[in-house]
């Protein structure tokens, strides 16, 4: 468990020399995790390869996509498969603060889960899936609270792929039963548009 630094303890270490404070942060950077891929980022990137960083993970998800695409996997196997990909989309914006990679690479993931998904059907065969509804619903909140906090002149850039998802979930009675857990109508999604919850910058 990480301890946290005391005021007294803060205090005494603003007071070290300089020097002193240098060789200390020289040696504590490379302990704490993703601190020297965001240093190398902000001070020797400058923090303008967010687009390039941004398609490079996109080409790593590419490419697992590519070897999941045409298989069939039950909804608990992908779930682990989204929560796999999830975790090189949050370093990548661990590091970046990439709010519009996020958004667009979260929904990428989802879309392309949806094609090789086995859904079980009936009643029993909801309760088979559930978590793998919630999960993507819950990701699809986490997209258009994404979308809603970019400047509108980016909302259009999701369009597509947001009336894909309705397409593809419109006549899964399940995935709207779950939605309305959530408050969400996914008809609101059927032209491109993130629903009216999120419309934060129009």
């Amino acid at each position: 468990m990480r301890r946290k630094i005391s005021p007294e303890l803060k205090q005494e270490i603003l007071n070290l020399p300089m020097k002193e404070k240098d060789k200390l942060l020289i040696r504590l950077i490379p302990k704490a995790k993703n601190l020297i891929e965001q240093l190398e980022f902000k001070l020797l990137e400058l923090s303008e390869t967010t687009e390039e960083r941004r398609a490079d993970v996109d080409d790593e998800l590419s490419s697992l996509l590519n070897h999941y695409q045409g298989h069939e996997y039950s909804s608990k196997h992908s779930v682990r498969i989204l929560r796999d990909m999830s975790g090189r989309i949050n370093h990548h914006v661990a590091i970046t603060k990439d709010k519009y990679g996020e958004a667009e690479l979260n929904l990428r993931i989802v879309l392309a889960s949806l094609g090789f998904t086995r859904l079980e059907g009936g009643m029993l065969g909801r309760m088979v899936d559930e978590k793998y509804y919630d999960y993507i619903i819950k990701r699809m909140i986490k997209v258009f609270k994404l979308i809603g906090g970019l400047h509108s002149d980016y909302h259009l850039d999701f369009s597509d792929q947001l009336t894909e998802f309705y397409q593809l979930t419109k006549d899964n009675s399940a995935f709207e039963a779950y939605a309305d857990l959530y408050d969400l109508d996914l008809q609101e999604l059927e032209y491109g548009n993130i629903p009216d919850a999120y419309q934060k910058n129009k």
